[in-house]
């Protein structure tokens, strides 16, 4: 400890996070505090910790901007509720510490770190194995982040594993679309686009909450996308959008505004998917977004295209490239099609310099640089509609 200026020695220390004021003891006086409690009380006090840590930032909460500023704010406190309650014998408390593990989880993916995510949860997958519905919820969403990479394999196993515990021990209420999500998923990324949609029916039938509808939603319109039924794609991803509206989801809402972008861009609608595009942007970027921004550049690069302005075009789309490098994204295969005839047709019309020199601008752009050329574009192309989306 070091004494103020005043000589006196403080041992509580007061820092700012999350729009309030937090205290803590200085790490020398935690652990004498901790040497004079006896096992009962200290497991006492990290059940009410654990409660506190569920109340503000447990699975029932939206996963939106001041979710994310309160996690990072907790997150190592979850960790050591995690830590604590998942070292002991107690049925209950292990099913609490895998349920902040979806939490710590759900944060590494809405902060795009996914290989981290799958790092961390991977840890704890293998430590608290005890059969819960929690269990079950968690591998599910290890499967999804492995999906986000397009690592397919590792998330197929995943998935079986989820799906014969949740016959044993069912789903949480929390995450009751998570599993069929993720069947979905997986098997649109390995092209089986009917069993997606299949998929997805049958977990809307059974899907009761607005949060589990939009996850459903989500994977049906995207089917549908990919099949090349843009008119289909549209009218389920605006379902979407109104579900996940209900459930307060800002990150599904930037998900399902870019899903909607792209479908009317592809059914000829280039001021409807520029305003929609330009939600998703405006949103993301507020929430401090940095993968989905990537994906606003390349529906801009798409339009900057259809104009006739390929340098342009192909450094927009270098620089989404770029970002999506880094954070180890995996594109759809209608997305990869589409990107690879931006590209070809633009090397055709720049010839081999002028394309190599138009890569180079774009990867040589930050995403925030390449997002505001972006929203320019959006905003130019938006204004030429009639009517609102």
């Amino acid at each position: 400890m070091s004494p103020s200026s005043s000589g006196r020695w403080w041992t509580v220390q007061s820092d700012a996070g999350a729009g309030a004021t937090r205290y803590r003891l200085l790490r020398v006086v935690r652990t004498h505090a901790r040497s004079l409690a006896t096992d009962g009380e200290a497991s006492a006090a990290m059940r009410r910790l654990a409660q506190v840590e569920l109340d503000r930032v447990g699975p029932d909460h939206p996963i939106d901007l001041g979710w994310r500023s309160a996690m990072s704010v907790e997150l190592d406190n979850v960790r050591q509720v995690v830590v604590t309650l998942g070292s002991g014998q107690d049925r209950e408390d292990i099913a609490i510490a895998q349920t902040l593990v979806w939490s710590i989880g759900r944060y590494h993916d809405g902060t795009d770190a996914f290989r981290a995510g799958i790092q961390e949860v991977r840890r704890w997958t293998d430590s608290l194995s005890a059969p819960t519905p929690e269990r079950a919820a968690l591998l599910s969403l290890l499967a999804e982040l492995h999906l986000r990479l397009g690592e397919t394999g590792p998330a197929a196993e995943v998935v079986d594993e989820a799906a014969a515990l949740a016959v044993d021990v069912g789903l949480p209420t929390w995450d009751e679309a998570g599993l069929d999500r993720q069947r979905g998923e997986l098997a649109l990324r390995r092209g089986q686009i009917d069993r997606a949609i299949a998929i997805a029916r049958e977990g809307l039938a059974r899907a009761r909450s607005p949060r589990g509808r939009a996850r459903l939603l989500n994977l049906l319109g995207i089917a549908y996308a990919e099949i090349g039924d843009p008119g289909a794609a549209a009218d389920v991803i605006r379902q979407e959008i109104d579900q996940s509206r209900r459930a307060g989801m800002e990150s599904y809402l930037v998900a399902s505004y870019g899903n909607l972008a792209e479908t009317l861009l592809r059914d000829g609608d280039a001021a409807g998917a520029a305003a929609s595009q330009l939600a998703c942007l405006e949103l993301s970027r507020s929430m401090g977004g940095v993968v989905e921004p990537a994906f606003s550049v390349i529906v801009a690069a798409h339009l900057t295209a259809s104009e006739g302005d390929w340098p342009g075009a192909v450094s927009l789309q270098s620089a989404a490239d770029a970002e999506l490098e880094r954070a180890e994204v995996a594109l759809y295969g209608a997305d990869m099609d589409r990107r690879q005839q931006l590209l070809d047709q633009a090397r055709r019309e720049l010839g081999p310099d002028g394309f190599a020199a138009a890569v180079a601008t774009g990867r040589a752009l930050r995403i925030d640089e390449a997002a505001d050329i972006a929203a320019t574009e959006l905003h130019r192309v938006a204004t030429k509609r009639e009517e609102p989306v």
